[in-house]
């Protein structure tokens, strides 16, 4: 029952910004609701319109066909390269080291990011609240304890 407490509030946002959009969206499609004006209800006016569109049809189609051929490549070039680099070979390590660097690259690149905003003299955080005269002295956001864990 615990469980169920703490899923409680991660099911509450998923709720309002998943399930409540989708179904907003699906109750508006069978209107003809414009920005600005009241909406009537047309019934399937608008999917019989959609359908018959000769774009969407073409667009619908390249979906299909670039999500085909993309997943297919992707599961392929990932099944060779997994196959390839579980065998014993001399250089592997170079292989993986090529592999790794890309997924390993991104969470850094963020860390540096959040040092420089969050840097005590020259970070974007205290640049912007100097400028709206918010603080007097630069905010040390990483060495406060009453406020690193926020940061």
């Amino acid at each position: 029952m615990l469980a169920y407490l703490f899923l409680a509030p991660a099911l509450a946002i998923l709720a309002f910004t998943v399930v409540y959009p989708f179904f907003q969206a699906i109750t508006i499609s069978f209107t003809n609701k414009m920005a600005g004006a009241s909406a009537s209800f047309v019934g399937l006016a608008n999917y019989r319109e959609l359908i018959a569109d000769p774009v969407f049809l073409k667009v619908l189609i390249n979906t299909f066909q670039y999500t085909l051929l993309g997943v297919g490549i992707k599961f392929l070039l990932g099944l060779t390269m997994a196959l390839v680099l579980s065998q014993e070979r001399p250089a592997n390590y170079i292989f993986k080291t090529i592999l790794f660097v890309p997924w390993a690259v991104p969470p850094v690149v963020a860390a540096l990011n959040w040092r420089w905003i969050y840097d005590d003299f020259s970070g974007l955080a205290n640049h912007i609240l100097f400028a709206l005269n918010l603080v007097d002295e630069p905010v040390a956001w990483t060495g406060d304890k009453s406020i690193a864990m926020l940061s």
